[in-house]
């Protein structure tokens, strides 16, 4: 999901839950003129999550950037439709 509201942009992916009691765990990027390593940071947050929980979350928090991070990030939330 991408909230774009004012200046910040956050991408939240939230695994599936398989029935039993997860570990949740939250990964916070936060980003300020960061297009040139957000989309690697998302990517390594994920697959490293993915190796230690099925309940996760990896949050960008875009504090007024001026280059494309904010475009990245909403891009990474199209790219990957089974993140909500």
């Amino acid at each position: 999901m991408v909230r774009a509201g004012g200046r910040v942009s956050v991408w939240v992916h939230h695994a599936e839950r398989l029935g039993k009691r997860p570990v949740g765990l939250s990964i916070f990027f936060p980003a300020y003129n960061d297009s040139g390593t957000i989309a690697s940071l998302v990517i390594t947050g994920t697959s490293g999550a993915e190796r230690l929980t099925s309940d996760f979350e990896i949050i960008v928090v875009n504090d007024g950037s001026v280059d494309a991070t904010r475009a990245i990030a909403d891009e990474l939330a199209r790219t990957y439709p089974t993140y909500a």
